[in-house]
């Protein structure tokens, strides 16, 4: 964990790592039975253990991206259509602009604003809460999974909007490019032997 770190430059990952990243992340481990709020563990805490935030994967180019999803309950993948055509390749075209050395796939994080609300009074921070909380978990597990990633600071409204358009309990909540470091700096940095940690 303490080679953590973000990565600006990397190229593009197989899919089937970055479903692997997904799944491993956000597959329940287990199922509280016979509970009407359906709540799971996973890998990443959550306020009440209701886990609201989905994680969407934008695959493929800009002009014909497939929207993806790893189901918690079944490990399967899911594609999706976006009822809002070519809304997720508006955010595929704002990608570059930050990163513009980052050839990874998107990941979006959608939460469920709903979901928390039927439980707590406040949801707000918590829903922002577990999105970090997510973010971090998909990111440290990238590292251990040979992959690099960057948190973007785009929310990733345009595939909420595409999905779920009108939909005012569904949250953009975030947004990073998960690949593979550079052949010259596997971590994709350029300075690596820079950053030194003491004990």
């Amino acid at each position: 964990m303490l080679a953590r770190r973000s990565v600006r430059e990397m190229a593009p990952a197989p899919l089937r790592s970055i479903l692997a990243l997904v799944g491993w992340v956000t597959v329940a481990r287990a199922i509280r039975v016979a509970d009407p709020l359906g709540r799971t563990r996973r890998v990443p805490p959550s306020a009440g253990a209701l886990h609201p935030v989905e994680v969407i994967v934008v695959a493929g180019g800009r002009r014909a991206p497939v929207l993806l999803r790893v189901d918690p309950g079944s490990a399967r993948v899911q594609v999706l259509s976006e009822r809002r055509t070519g809304r997720a390749g508006r955010l595929l075209a704002r990608l570059p602009e930050l990163l513009p050395r980052a050839r990874g796939t998107a990941l979006v994080l959608l939460a469920d604003y709903g979901r928390t609300a039927a439980v707590y009074r406040k949801p707000d921070s918590l829903l922002w809460r577990d999105a970090g909380a997510l973010l971090a978990s998909l990111q440290l597990a990238a590292g251990g999974m040979g992959l690099v990633a960057c948190p973007t600071g785009l929310l990733g409204e345009e595939v909420g909007d595409g999905l779920f358009h009108t939909n005012e309990r569904v949250l953009a909540a975030g947004t990073m490019l998960v690949g593979l470091g550079s052949a010259d700096h596997p971590d994709g940095s350029r300075n690596a032997d820079a950053l030194a940690l003491t004990a």
